[in-house]
């Protein structure tokens, strides 16, 4: 009766809903994923010099909570928000979540102590708050004027 056409036309929904997520999720917004042996530390040469690398893989690196197409927290959803609305569409998201060493070595390779953390052209530019600030006095539009293709 009406449960099982409510029960298919759902089916139909999902499954046109999942066929559709591979064109919708750019392969440039998938996560990156980084770790390292669990008795690494997070200063140790080695994990610094793989951040230290990872973020020049790319002209936009962003250490997030979550990944660009799906961010677990506020602030991460706000710089990728940001950073769409000036263009940028090829993020490298790195998800510190996944990984306490990825977590605590990115805070120590930056000096900056929460997340997300924007790296342009592989130089730490900031936290949500910086990126969002000059995002409003047109500084972020100028910076990436200089990296777009």
């Amino acid at each position: 009766g009406d449960a099982s056409l409510f029960v298919f036309l759902s089916f139909v929904m999902l499954r046109s809903l999942a066929a559709a997520v591979p064109r919708v999720v750019s392969p440039a917004l998938r996560a990156r994923w980084i770790s390292f042996p669990a008795d690494a530390a997070p200063d140790s040469k080695e994990v610094q010099e793989s951040l230290r690398a990872e973020v020049k893989k790319a002209p936009v690196v962003v250490f997030m909570k979550g990944v660009p197409s799906a961010p677990r927290c506020g602030f991460s959803a706000n710089v990728i928000q940001i950073l769409h609305h000036e263009g940028i569409t090829d993020v490298h998201g790195i998800d510190v979540l996944q990984d306490n060493t990825i977590r605590e070595g990115a805070k120590i390779f930056s000096d900056w102590p929460t997340f997300p953390q924007v790296y342009i052209d592989g130089e730490f530019i900031g936290g949500r708050d910086i990126v969002y600030n000059m995002f409003q006095t047109g500084e972020l539009k100028q910076l990436l004027s200089k990296i777009k293709k």
